[in-house]
């Protein structure tokens, strides 16, 4: 056995105070920087974290912040069928989206300087110093899935995210909100146990990864579906993280498959096009179990 419980119990434990506090500050200057700008006069906006850090999730090594900035009074809408904007009262907008999007990075090139902002595909990167971490910032437009729970009410719909990438102007919709809930009811019914389990297997992926035994495309936000797809009654069948971590191994590489879906039960883990694929997850867990000299 690599590590002992002492080394488990060390790791369940969230960020340190000093970390907590330079991702306090800069959520807070992020915050500054859209209110100074004046956006407010435009949009209706809201600006919330997604993640590890919002999943209460993050370990050391992945101590960066996501965030949305995500505007309101435009939105996306996807409808039962055969409904459409009428049936809703709603009404089209030519607003484009990339407008928005330029404005948010004038704003955050003001508040950081030109030299800690660059522009990735996805979101606006912001580079750390001894204040602030590392921040990856969407400027998003609110998306209504009415769809997904057959509502013809406006009032009623799952909350999403949408998002144009800059290469391509691929359109991207997430939904961050819905993982933060499931995530936390998970939690509380597995006594704590979902967000441990999921902070001890970042932990021992990050040291894999280091040593070149696994590579870029498991991601965290991978470790953190498959701990969701765990049965609850699995959290209570060892008194001990070095028992639950290894049971939740054998489960996961015995039982993963393509039904299996991300946190926010939105979307299959596996079914559409991600970094990452079965075969691949498969003999990550197969070498994580290696690693750790389980039996």
């Amino acid at each position: 056995m690599r590590y002992s419980e002492e080394a488990l119990q060390s790791w369940i434990k969230p960020l340190s105070a000093t970390e907590e506090t330079r991702v306090e500050n800069t959520i807070g200057m992020i915050k500054d920087a859209i209110e100074r700008s004046g956006l407010s006069s435009k949009y209706e906006y809201e600006i919330f974290a997604q993640g590890s850090y919002a999943n209460n999730t993050n370990v050391k090594k992945n101590s960066d912040i996501d965030i949305c900035i995500m505007v309101k009074s435009l939105f996306y809408c996807e409808y039962v069928d055969g409904l459409s904007d009428l049936d809703y009262n709603y009404s089209s907008s030519s607003t484009n989206a990339n407008v928005f999007k330029n404005e948010v990075i004038k704003a955050l090139i003001s508040k950081f300087g030109a030299e800690s902002v660059s522009i990735g595909n996805k979101c606006i990167n912001i580079n750390s110093n001894s204040y602030h971490v590392n921040a990856d910032v969407v400027p998003c437009f609110q998306y209504r899935n009415y769809r997904y729970i057959g509502s013809r009410s406006s009032e009623k719909f799952v909350e999403g995210i949408k998002f144009f990438t800059s290469n391509g102007n691929y359109e991207v919709i997430n939904y961050p909100k819905v993982h933060i809930q499931n995530g936390i009811s998970k939690n509380k019914s597995t006594h704590y146990k979902y967000k441990y389990l999921v902070r001890i297997m970042k932990h021992i992926k990050n040291e894999m990864q280091e040593l070149g035994l696994t590579n870029e495309r498991i991601s965290s936000y991978l470790i953190e579906c498959l701990v969701w797809n765990i049965p609850e009654q699995m959290f209570f069948n060892s008194n001990s993280y070095t028992g639950l971590l290894q049971q939740a191994l054998y489960y996961i590489v015995s039982q993963v498959n393509l039904n299996w879906v991300e946190v926010s039960g939105m979307y299959y883990l596996f079914r559409s096009e991600k970094k990452w694929n079965l075969q691949d997850t498969k003999t990550f867990l197969v070498r994580m179990i290696e690693f750790l000299d389980y039996k």
